[in-house]
């Protein structure tokens, strides 16, 4: 008499279903520099590790990302970035890059 039970509950389905974008700031200004995330998730909800991630740009010439994800903010105007890994691309979002502005008060020596 043999009996079975229900599987192995130590497996985890693998299979990316969902990758998740998370940009800390959408507004940059020029010369910053933040780190991106992406999450893969299976169709459990489950977290995957170890995936390997591609970085898309709309503009090279106004922002660009590193392998790790850093994006840097290098001239002014609106780009879209995404992700993605296994062939499941993140959603699309923004990131506008603004001029710095400088403020504050400008003090003379009084001489003309």
């Amino acid at each position: 008499n043999t009996s079975v039970t229900g599987g192995n509950s130590d497996f985890k389905d693998t299979t990316v279903h969902q990758v998740l974008l998370l940009v800390p700031n959408e507004t940059m200004k020029i010369g910053e520099s933040q780190k991106l995330e992406a999450k893969a998730y299976n169709k459990s909800s489950e977290l995957l590790s170890g995936k390997v991630f591609t970085w898309v740009n709309s503009d090279t010439s106004i922002v660009v990302i590193s392998d790790s994800g850093t994006v840097t903010a290098k001239k002014k105007g609106q780009v879209i970035v995404s992700v993605s890994t296994n062939g499941v691309s993140s959603l699309e979002i923004p990131i506008k890059v603004e001029e710095n502005v400088r403020t504050g008060t400008f003090v003379g020596s009084g001489r003309y």
